[in-house]
């Protein structure tokens, strides 16, 4: 599941201010403008527009073409203004300085709602046994005993008798590295939840050490449900990764028993 807050963009810089055109010359030189191009000829050069503005909206032309011309160009955003109209023998007079930009389009500053990356490996098609890796990229630092996993299993025998298992749960410490086998400390657990229908039945996993998650920590589980009976290639939250760490949107990350990341059924 994406928990992507939207952010705002940020307010655009204050633009510069137009400078004044430099006189002409026997009706040769063009006075330059804070805004777009001025048209040719005229006596008078076109007078300058607004300096672009620093944020989403550009700046806007010179405001009156030299007499006998067309209108100038629209300027670019928070950038000088473009020339006066050619000719004539009174300088465009300077722009105005540039307002202060509207403010940005949607941003991207918000933060997921996991700071979690989870993978999962699978050899097997035939028995239901699998691992699951999580990574914490930071920067929050959840407890360990806030953080579950769920994955969605077809109940083959139909019979709600299906029994799973945390084989494994290893938490790997970044810094300084070190391993703790979280079976011995503060104990795991797994539940199986049995739907009406059988391909979403579900197991949640997690262990109970109220410890932070430092940082690039890892913690691995190794998690069967009945292998012997209980086929993997039909469930909902399996997939072939030739005995790999893959991602698989497939199992949900559960925080403080709320839905942070993944897909259900």
């Amino acid at each position: 599941m994406d928990r992507a807050a939207d952010g705002s963009g940020a307010a655009g810089a204050d633009g510069s201010a137009g400078t004044s055109g430099g006189g002409g010359t026997g009706g040769a030189a063009a006075g330059t403008a804070g805004g777009g191009s001025g048209g040719a000829g005229g006596a008078t050069a076109g007078s300058g527009g607004t300096a672009g503005s620093g944020g989403a909206t550009a700046g806007a032309g010179g405001a009156t073409a030299g007499a006998g011309g067309a209108a100038g160009t629209t300027g670019t955003g928070g950038a000088r203004g473009g020339a006066g109209g050619a000719g004539g023998a009174t300088a465009g007079s300077g722009g105005t300085a540039g307002s202060r930009g509207g403010s940005g389009g949607g941003g991207s500053g918000g933060t997921t709602a996991s700071s979690l990356r989870l993978e999962y490996q699978n050899g097997s098609a035939t028995a239901t046994t699998f691992a699951v890796r999580l990574t914490n990229v930071g920067p929050a630092m959840p407890l360990i005993s806030t953080i579950k996993v769920r994955y969605y299993f077809r109940d083959d025998t139909t019979n709600r008798d299906a029994t799973p298992m945390v084989a494994a749960a290893q938490w790997q410490i970044a810094s300084p590295s070190s391993m703790i086998n979280l079976r011995n400390t503060g104990g795991c657990a797994i539940v199986a939840g049995f739907a009406n229908r059988p391909q979403f039945s579900y197991v949640d996993f997690g262990c109970n050490l109220g410890s932070p998650m430092n940082v690039q920590d890892t913690i691995t589980f190794s998690i069967t449900i009945d292998p012997a009976t209980q086929l993997a290639a039909n469930d909902y939250s399996y997939a072939s990764t030739g005995a790999a760490f893959m991602p698989n949107d497939r199992l949900l990350q559960i925080l403080n028993g709320v839905v942070v990341a993944g897909t259900p059924p």
